[in-house]
């Protein structure tokens, strides 16, 4: 716990692929948009002649992407200072997105994430540099569960007779390239998985229009987020 001004602060890890920001020499000035409420993506209506306006179709809203940024600083050498930089930037080089987790005391929050640019590098000192760096998470409407053991979870669409909208599993375990794993499931389904890397927990991600799946299995659900 940590005190300023008679207020007291939990500790605040960032981690990518379960490596801390701090093995890069990285530390976070700033960050935006990690928590923050989803555009709603455009929606159909239609415009009819002798009507104000334009008529709406709200049978479900759908949200855009969501964009995150981090004002981080480098501190060394510049020289060092790229390397490490460089170093970062190739864990989000993988053919999947790169797991994205800040922890905050005992509260854990996850993202899946791709690069999208650094922007604004600026110098501090001889020793120091710093710079913005953009992230996207494409699936950020999901429902987050610890897993213990191996997974299972059963899908059905909630509308019967209906199919299943489409779902991504991220199963929060790495191939042996350090890269994320995933899973695709179309139709309704059991979908498992093993797990090899010698952890006996894991958090798995499943994303999608979780509004019209129904979602069946053991494990615990930690939180979603469904806006």
């Amino acid at each position: 716990m940590i005190r300023r001004n008679d207020i007291e602060y939990l500790p605040v890890t960032y981690l990518v692929n379960g490596i801390p920001f701090s093995e890069f020499g990285i530390d976070v000035m700033a960050k935006r948009g990690l928590f923050d409420l989803l555009k709603v993506k455009e929606r159909n209506s239609i415009s009819l002649p002798g009507q104000h306006g334009v008529i709406v179709d709200r049978t479900g809203s759908l949200y855009e992407a969501r964009d995150i940024e981090f004002d981080l600083s480098y501190t060394d050498s510049y020289d060092v200072a790229r390397e490490k930089l460089g170093l970062f930037r190739s864990k989000f080089a993988g053919s999947v997105p790169a797991r994205l987790t800040m922890t905050e005391g005992y509260r854990e929050y996850v993202w899946d994430v791709d690069w999208v640019e650094e922007m604004n590098r600026e110098p501090l000192r001889w020793y120091a540099e710093r710079n913005t760096v953009k992230l996207i998470e494409t699936a950020p409407v999901k429902a987050v569960y610890l897993v213990t053991g191996a997974a299972s979870f059963t899908t059905a669409p909630t509308v019967s007779g209906t199919t299943q909208e489409p779902l991504l599993f991220s199963w929060g375990d790495r191939d042996s390239n350090g890269n994320m794993q995933f899973t695709d499931s179309v139709r309704a389904a059991t979908t498992t998985h093993t797990y090899t890397d010698g952890y006996d927990t894991h958090i798995v991600i499943i994303s999608g229009v979780l509004s019209l799946v129904t979602i069946t299995t053991e494990h615990t659900l930690k939180y979603t987020v469904s806006y």
